[in-house]
């Protein structure tokens, strides 16, 4: 659109180039660009082109104006309503003491008192010692003797005495005369023979083994047998059964081995002990009784080397052996069990029980 002073109008390309000049001037000149865009775009007929224009430089920051006038002083308002009374504080906590006044002259001395009333009794004193006991006054005379009783009631029969202590013995009379001497008699006839005595040998079996023998309880497996044709007992294991009646002469012989060494010290009351058993099952034998004069001790070594060396042990090696005698049924079982309460290395030992039937 023609300006109306006659000059040529602007663009709307060069409107838009004054109008971010002047809005990167900020301020005021923002303000103003930001109008001028408003009404350049509002003015530019529909039938005109858009032309683009190179945009310029923008321009340099325009000096600081000057200060502008102090307004005129402003009305004075009106005084305001006088407020309500504030509530009264609470009374404040009271003030120190004052200090101590000097003090006042002595008073007059007052006039003496009435006494007082007497005092109470006193409690009574304590009990004073006894006297002296006084001379015992004379006997007085005997009275008259008392009127007789009357006779009691008869008692009872008593009961018949114990018999008494018999007399000593009498002397012993001489000896009579010898008896004239009887004839000989005739010689009886030969009577019949004797049973047989007991140091006969009816038939015997012997049983060997070698078991390693240790700690605890043990009956020993026999593992050899050497008979009489007729064998005085069978074995089956650690079990020696006796198949007859009659009396047994059982003989054990155990002899360890020596070469196991010595390892360890037992205490005062540790035992090794062999022994026969007669009908006690094995389960049992531990608290059992062996055959009497069957038990023997392995023996034991004390040393007491002063400062050095102090210990109980079991001897190694060494024979130890007992012959007993048993009266059996048919069926009867023996054992022999080798006993030790301590601990110690397992020792081989050889072992022999021979079992004799006498009769």
């Amino acid at each position: 659109m023609p300006r109306p002073d006659g000059a040529p109008a602007l663009s709307t390309a060069t409107v838009l180039t004054l109008a971010l000049a002047l809005g990167l001037a900020g301020g005021v000149g923002g303000t103003v660009a930001t109008s001028a865009i408003t009404g350049a775009t509002s003015q530019r007929p529909a039938d005109e082109p858009a032309a683009v224009g190179t945009p310029g430089q923008p321009g340099e920051r325009g000096a600081p104006g000057s200060a502008g006038e102090q307004g005129s002083p402003g009305v004075t308002g009106k005084q305001g309503e006088q407020g309500t009374p504030g509530v009264t504080g609470e009374r404040g906590p009271a003030g120190p003491s004052g200090s101590s006044g000097t003090k006042g002259d002595t008073g007059a001395e007052g006039t003496q008192g009435v006494p007082g009333a007497p005092g109470l009794m006193g409690p009574v004193g304590p009990i004073g010692p006894i006297g002296v006991r006084g001379i015992a006054g004379a006997i007085g005379p005997v009275g008259p003797e008392g009127p007789a009783g009357s006779a009691g009631a008869k008692g009872e029969k008593g009961n018949k005495g114990d018999a008494g202590a018999d007399g000593a013995k009498g002397d012993t009379g001489p000896k009579g005369d010898t008896g004239v001497a009887g004839a000989k008699g005739d010689t009886g006839p030969k009577g019949p023979a004797g049973p047989a005595g007991a140091s006969a040998v009816v038939s015997y079996s012997v049983f060997t083994a070698r078991p390693l023998l240790a700690q605890g309880t043990a009956a020993v497996q026999f593992t050899d047998e050497v008979s009489s044709p007729t064998p005085a007992a069978s074995n089956d294991g650690s079990t020696v059964t006796l198949p007859e009646s009659g009396t047994y002469r059982l003989t054990y012989v155990a002899a360890p081995d020596s070469s196991v060494t010595t390892t360890i010290s037992v205490s005062r009351d540790s035992k090794w002990v062999y022994g026969l058993f007669h009908n006690v099952d094995e389960a049992a034998i531990g608290t059992a009784t062996p055959i009497a004069g069957s038990a023997v001790e392995r023996s034991m070594l004390d040393v007491n080397i002063a400062l050095v060396l102090s210990m109980r042990t079991v001897v190694q090696g060494g024979s130890y052996s007992a012959t007993s005698y048993v009266d059996a049924a048919a069926g009867d079982t023996v054992r022999f069990v080798s006993a030790s309460d301590f601990q110690t290395a397992a020792t081989p030992t050889d072992v022999t029980l021979i079992v004799e039937r006498l009769t």
